[in-house]
């Protein structure tokens, strides 16, 4: 929650990493601020918790992670699936998210399927289930080809901004810097 005339705005937060050998558990918190002070908040201001989890087990990586925000305003660089990827700026609002993944390795290849279901953060309605199918070829250390393709169905009309069930495709390159 930002109001207009606040001469100070934005998030702070931190985040946790636990990696002993092949586990990798993460957790993030952030919150939003606003005002004449910096680090000052506003009532009922806004917040993100994220908590991943991931098993390298060589060639695959199978992971999950929860999202969890409440009027928070945006999520930074985390764009969740092809599809809701586009939107987590309006969702940020007020969702939650399960993203059930894994990643298999080989060579220069990482192929990715990713599960999502959306909803807004209680729960009262029918989630958003997306499906996604990556591919990335690592081309050198700082260059990676991408290409994935991603299916919606869309649950409640909280979420779907009235759109059909929906397919997208999506090219591009990685660069590392």
């Amino acid at each position: 929650m930002v109001a207009d005339d606040d001469q100070n705005y934005g998030f702070y937060g931190t985040k946790f990493v636990f990696n002993p050998d092949a586990l990798t558990l993460a957790a993030e918190y952030a919150r939003n601020f606003g005002g004449e002070r910096l680090f000052k908040e506003h009532k009922d201001t806004g917040y993100f918790v994220k908590a991943d989890a991931a098993l390298n087990l060589e060639a695959f990586t199978p992971r999950f992670a929860f999202v969890y925000t409440n009027g928070f305003d945006g999520l930074g660089n985390y764009t969740p699936g092809l599809l809701f990827g586009d939107l987590t700026d309006v969702l940020a609002q007020s969702m939650r998210l399960f993203n059930v993944g894994v990643d298999y390795n080989v060579g220069k290849w990482t192929f990715a399927l990713d599960g999502f279901s959306f909803q807004e953060r209680e729960g009262h309605h029918s989630a958003t289930l997306e499906a996604d199918l990556t591919a990335k070829y690592a081309h050198n250390e700082y260059v990676d080809l991408f290409a994935g393709i991603g299916y919606a169905k869309y649950g409640h009309a909280k979420t779907d901004f009235g759109q059909k069930d929906n397919t997208k495709g999506q090219l591009g390159i990685l660069v590392k810097f």
